[in-house]
């Protein structure tokens, strides 16, 4: 191992993101942050929080108001991007392997992500895309989402990286239907179901037909427990059914799960039509889903109005009239800065 591998290994993030950022990563320095990353899981949220503000601060390029302070500082702006982009180009094949190698949530090999035959599908922040699977099977993905697509003679399998995704399945019973989440695995027994997946969380809401949720590599077992009362245990070593209806939500980190029934389920698909709709929701979890959306971090600053309940549809589309909705029906103000939208208690 190299010095600056060597470094790595004894240091915070933040040399090793200084490290992507310059340009200069070498291959040793890479499996040295990788090995960090899967021994140190404050180092890895540290490491991955830093580079999600990178993207950020690159997406915010872009911005006019941005712009117009960047154009007076002339070529000290342009190198300072290029080093951003050249760091956010590596980036991505790094959280791949972050995500869906190292840390144990997929057992994939650097030469299996690299296979020309698995297609990659990704989101921006704020956009949704359908994708057409060859078997009939469609999948809807939404913000920020990254999946591959692993359809081989025996097998039809979806690798869900980041982010969510809503799936209708065509049946065909001699070729298994799986998505991958990294310690879950999702095998299809039939069934429309939507899938978000976070830092150390799986949601899973089945629509209509079931699904067997069990560890990567693992057969479905005949007695896999149906789920049929609302349960919140350990899932250390258990496979579930779950049926049309029924939300399944895992804790990674604690190895627990919940489940229970939902109320609706256009609270769970309803984005791909554009509308999320928000019940006895306090302000704060409203912000938290609409910043998934948003090119710019959306912060309340005032704490007396974080549990104003909320009972809005808004368009994600438009988050600009859904903070105008949200102005209007409580007692908040909007102000927008340009690299931020700040939420505070109005006056009077």
């Amino acid at each position: 191992m190299n010095s600056q591998a060597d470094k790595i290994v004894g240091s915070s993030s933040d040399y090793a993101l200084a490290r992507l950022y310059s340009g200069r990563l070498s291959d040793e320095e890479v499996k040295a942050i990788r090995q960090k990353a899967a021994m140190d899981p404050q180092f890895r949220e540290d490491y991955l929080g830093s580079l999600e503000f990178l993207a950020d601060l690159e997406r915010l390029s872009d911005d006019p108001d941005v712009r117009v302070v960047a154009n007076q500082h002339g070529s000290s702006w342009s190198k300072g991007r290029l080093n951003a982009q050249r760091a956010l180009s590596m980036t991505a094949g790094i959280l791949i392997a972050f995500c869906v190698g190292l840390f144990g949530y997929l057992n994939l090999s650097e030469k299996e992500l690299s296979r020309s035959d698995m297609q990659r599908y990704v989101t921006r922040i704020g956009e949704q895309k359908e994708i057409q699977l060859p078997d009939g099977s469609v999948v809807n993905m939404n913000t920020a989402t990254q999946l591959l697509v692993d359809y081989t003679e025996g097998q039809r399998r979806i690798i869900l990286d980041r982010g969510e995704a809503y799936f209708d399945v065509a049946p065909n019973p001699e070729k298994t239907f799986t998505v991958d989440l990294g310690v879950k695995t999702v095998t299809v027994l039939g069934t429309e179901f939507n899938i978000r997946k976070s830092p150390g969380h799986y949601q899973l809401a089945v629509v209509e037909g079931e699904v067997a949720v069990h560890f990567p590599g693992d057969d479905v077992s005949p007695s896999a427990s149906l789920i049929e009362n609302p349960i919140s245990q350990n899932s250390q070593s258990k496979q579930y059914r779950v049926k049309g209806g029924w939300v399944a939500e895992f804790d990674i980190a604690n190895n627990e799960m919940e489940a229970y029934q939902s109320a609706s389920q256009n609270e769970y698909g309803g984005w791909r039509n554009g509308l999320i709709r928000f019940y006895k929701e306090p302000l704060y979890k409203v912000i938290q889903e609409l910043n998934r959306y948003s090119g710019k971090k959306i912060l309340i600053e005032d704490k007396e109005i974080m549990d104003l309940g909320v009972y809005v549809a808004v368009d994600i589309k438009d988050l600009g009239a859904a903070l105008k909705a949200l102005e209007q029906i409580l007692p908040i103000k909007v102000i927008s800065h340009f690299d931020r939208i700040v939420i505070v208690g109005s006056e009077g």
